[in-house]
């Protein structure tokens, strides 16, 4: 396979602008739909970006939900602590609402 192929990957869960998706036989890894800008032609698009690979389902879902990493809350929504929290209760029922779907 050269660097410019794609290797099929299997999707088991997305969330709004994250996704969970096996990439080997070992690990599982997380992406994040982000406005990426090409350096080339400094068009803006958006893009699926690896953020970070993991050896367990389990691992990804703390790997989501960490306070470090944040992924499913909106920062645009974010103004002040009532609101951080309010974006912290959804980005939690969005993960168990997938997980029971």
């Amino acid at each position: 396979m050269t660097t410019k192929e794609k290797k099929e990957s299997h999707v088991f869960i997305q969330i709004d602008n994250c996704r969970v998706v096996g990439y080997d036989e070992r690990n599982v890894l997380v992406e994040r739909n982000e406005l990426t800008k090409d350096p080339r032609t400094k068009e803006e698009k958006y893009r699926w970006r690896v953020k970070g690979y993991y050896a367990s389902i389990r691992q990804v879902l703390y790997g989501i939900l960490n306070k470090e990493k944040e992924w499913l809350i909106d920062e645009n929504a974010v103004s002040d602590l009532n609101s951080y929290l309010k974006q912290v209760e959804e980005s939690n029922q969005k993960l168990l609402d997938a997980l029971e779907g």
